[in-house]
């Protein structure tokens, strides 16, 4: 768990996904606008979240991996601000991430939100809407597929 979370993380700060290319060749509103008007899509990121947050608090997760998660949270939206200047799309990619981090710590594996992980590792922006896609996302986040 540790070392996904800290490939993660390190994706993230070499830019290997998030780039500042890749980031200003959207049309950012267009982007939260599909996100925001898409049903689907938000009832599949509730859902996933709802679990991952049930499940998280029974966990012994010590301090260091909680601030690890924190970390990649605060370096996705700072990748996103840096090189966009969009505060709110930022937060919408640090939610995600902290998703996708809180679901490496509980071992939770879904096919939706693995489409949502690939379309970052793929140098992309989720859109809906989403390809599922299976497999453990650990495995998903470390390359090891």
């Amino acid at each position: 768990m540790k070392e996904t979370l800290l490939v993660l993380k390190q994706l993230i700060m070499q830019r290997q996904v998030l780039s500042e290319q890749i980031l200003s060749a959207y049309d950012w509103n267009d982007l939260l606008d599909a996100r925001d008007g898409d049903e689907e899509f938000e009832a599949q990121w509730l859902r996933v979240h709802a679990q991952v947050g049930s499940v998280l608090p029974t966990l012994s997760v010590d301090d260091e991996l909680r601030l690890l998660a924190e970390d990649i949270r605060r370096e996705s939206f700072l990748a996103v601000s840096n090189a966009t200047g969009q505060h709110e799309l930022a937060s919408y990619v640090s939610d995600d991430f902290g998703l996708i981090a809180g679901a490496v710590m509980a071992a939770y594996d879904d096919p939706w939100l693995n489409g949502l992980w690939m379309a970052y590792k793929r140098q992309s922006l989720p859109r809906p809407p989403i390809e599922e896609y299976a497999g453990k996302l650990s495995q998903l986040v470390s390359g090891d597929t």
